[in-house]
């Protein structure tokens, strides 16, 4: 660990790496799926951008959130040992 409570940058290097290819990834596949859609008439072209969640999904998306960024933060400062 660095003097300031970071993970060396290797981890940083390669979580970021990781993330941006995974990132890439979904954002590749949700406008190929967004597309597919709208052409099938299944969903209008903006759809997807003007969609408002109800409270329940809000809470769950929320929820999800959190958990991946505690998951993130776990990654990136293992404990001592593990």
């Amino acid at each position: 660990m660095s003097s300031a409570g970071t993970p060396p940058a290797p981890a940083w290097t390669a979580a970021f790496l990781t993330m941006a290819r995974e990132l890439w990834i979904v954002k590749d596949r949700q406008r190929v799926l967004e597309a597919l859609l709208a052409q099938q008439g299944i969903l209008a072209p903006e759809a997807v951008s003007s969609y408002q969640p109800d409270a329940t999904i809000q809470a769950a998306l929320d929820r999800e959130c959190r958990a991946w960024i505690e998951r993130l933060l776990v990654d990136l400062n293992p404990a001592p040992g593990g």
